[in-house]
């Protein structure tokens, strides 16, 4: 199969070619990156074709798509329902598997929409049952407990709304709770890990019945954060900059929510797969190959909770000088440069939010400093990049002097020091289209 677009469409010729299907179930597994391929018009026309095919030969056609994809796919299938029987996804999450049913059309009738939480064994899947949630004797249904930061200095209108100075004492005041809705707010990424263990604890304790939100007061969350505290038993997470009146009315929205998400047993390996190595800024070639390796290693669910991006300096300008120009203000976030090109490893950034990251990290645009830049997104893309790399790399090369060593999660290094930065007098230049190495992120 030269090119995987082409095949599909012949896969029609090419199976009555070869076995003649009669009365038989056809499974195909394709990408879902290959899909895209296809425009709106010939998708519909593959599928049209279909139909009157498998009827005439009374088979059944069960197409598996696997990919970081999956949700683009999923939303242009949903328009052409009308020529499939059914559609699912099934995503891995923390601690499980969700199975999401969109509909499924037979001769009986129509289903609607429906959801499944999965476990996996040796022998395969098999379906959580949540045991029946008891009734409990509880007056605290309709007692809010928030810190105060959460609230905006908004009067308290009711008697049953309390407010806590800090996260520890909400969570001292949140453990005699039963239904209560409990309110904590993040504004900077080191009260992540504190405030998910006082989260799991109360899950834990108080039973699923108590509804926990976090509200994000300043950008501090990311991807594998906020999944992190949902595996944690969090109903609700509130983004940044959601006004007031929205976010109170969020919390209504919640009220009689019994959460039916199994909850993670162990958090502390949930907690590991969110850390960053305490290292930011310019690094050796070495000390970038081995905080990859540390990455991969650290990954959850094949998840390498970020992404690597390769970026060309355009002709006349070397990587050194565009260096100049960035800065790099996370942890996680490292940086070497090595054969005349940039490496940037952006810890917890999402495929579709690369540009934006770089727009931030550079001073100048980046689209003046660089011909164009590859991302790698998926654990295999990185690891082959990591090898390449290091077969690169020179033997000898001096050491980094902006920052130490890599480091465990915890430890603390000296800050990364300010580059002077030059102006840069750019020539426009033909500049290559964005490569993404493999599809965008769910």
């Amino acid at each position: 199969m030269t090119h995987p677009t082409h095949a599909l469409v012949a896969l029609q010729v090419d199976l009555e070619r070869a076995i003649r299907p009669r009365r038989r179930l056809l499974l195909l597994r394709a990408a879902s990156a290959n899909w895209q391929e296809l425009d709106d018009a010939a998708l519909r026309n593959w599928l049209v074709r279909w139909t009157p095919w498998l009827e005439a030969r009374l088979c059944t056609l069960l197409i598996i798509s696997h990919g970081n994809a999956g949700v683009s796919l999923t939303a242009r299938l949903l328009t052409h329902n009308g020529y499939l029987s059914g559609l699912a996804r099934l995503q891995r999450r923390p601690g499980h598997l969700h199975f999401l049913m969109q509909y499924w059309r037979n001769s009986l009738g129509v289903s609607g929409a429906s959801e499944l939480i999965l476990h996996e064994d040796a022998a395969g899947f098999y379906l959580h049952e949540s045991p029946p949630v008891p009734l409990r004797q509880s007056n605290d249904e309709d007692l809010y407990l928030a810190q105060k930061e959460a609230l905006e200095g908004a009067p308290l209108l009711s008697e049953r709304r309390l407010l806590a100075a800090d996260a520890d004492e909400l969570f001292t005041r949140a453990l005699h709770a039963q239904t209560a809705t409990i309110v904590f707010c993040i504004d900077h990424s080191d009260q992540f890990e504190p405030q998910a263990r006082m989260i799991h604890r109360l899950r834990m304790q108080c039973g699923m019945a108590l509804k926990i939100v976090v509200r994000e007061m300043a950008p501090s969350l990311r991807r594998h954060d906020e999944q992190a505290l949902i595996a944690c038993g969090t109903n609700l997470i509130v983004p940044v900059r959601t006004t007031l009146s929205r976010f109170l009315v969020m919390l209504e929205s919640i009220q009689g929510q019994v959460l039916q998400r199994p909850i993670v047993t162990d958090i502390e390996p949930l907690l590991h797969s969110t850390q960053s190595l305490r290292l930011r800024g310019l690094v050796t070639p070495a000390q970038f190959v081995d905080y990859l390796k540390t990455v991969v290693k650290n990954s959850l669910n094949n998840d390498p909770a970020g992404v690597l991006v390769a970026l060309e300096p355009v002709q006349g300008l070397k990587a050194a000088q565009a260096l100049t120009q960035s800065h790099l203000r996370r942890y996680g976030d490292v940086v070497c440069e090595l054969n005349n090109q940039l490496y940037l490893f952006l810890f917890g950034c999402q495929p579709n939010t690369v540009e934006t990251a770089l727009a931030n990290i550079f001073c100048l645009p980046y689209q003046e400093l660089f011909l164009g830049h590859d991302v790698f997104v998926t654990v295999e893309q990185i690891q082959a990049q990591a090898q390449r790399l290091h077969e690169q790399r020179p033997n000898h090369v001096a050491q980094a002097p902006w920052i130490g060593s890599p480091v465990s999660a915890g430890s603390v290094t000296s800050p990364q020091p300010t580059v002077k930065q030059r102006p840069l007098a750019l020539a426009p230049v033909p500049r290559k289209l964005l490569s993404v190495q493999g599809a965008s992120s769910e």
